[in-house]
């Protein structure tokens, strides 16, 4: 029995070719359904999503108007405080 060599000879490029094509090809899918996925073709108007939004838009707004709220208090307590200390101070003053 007679043992047999067997030699190639690639060049480089050729080697990589394939893994770049497939490479590639994966690349192009990716986008093209990120693409897909991003596009409304939606021709109907979407009563869900737009009651969302207009809730979303409604809550913020409740939001906005409870943090002034709470700042006008805040103002109110301090000027409150301030007309405290400066009406107990001549007072405490006097009796000593």
């Amino acid at each position: 029995m007679h043992h047999f060599y067997c030699s190639y000879s690639f060049s480089k490029v050729t080697l990589l070719r394939e893994p770049f094509l497939v490479v590639s090809f994966f690349y192009v899918i990716f986008v093209v359904v990120i693409i897909y996925v991003r596009l409304d073709f939606s021709i109907s108007r979407d009563v869900a999503a737009e009651a969302k939004l207009k809730a979303a838009g409604h809550v913020e707004n409740a939001q906005a108007l409870l943090d002034s709220r709470t700042a006008l208090y805040q103002s109110y307590n301090d000027a409150t405080n301030k007309y405290k200390v400066a009406y107990h101070l001549p007072l405490s003053a006097a009796h000593t």
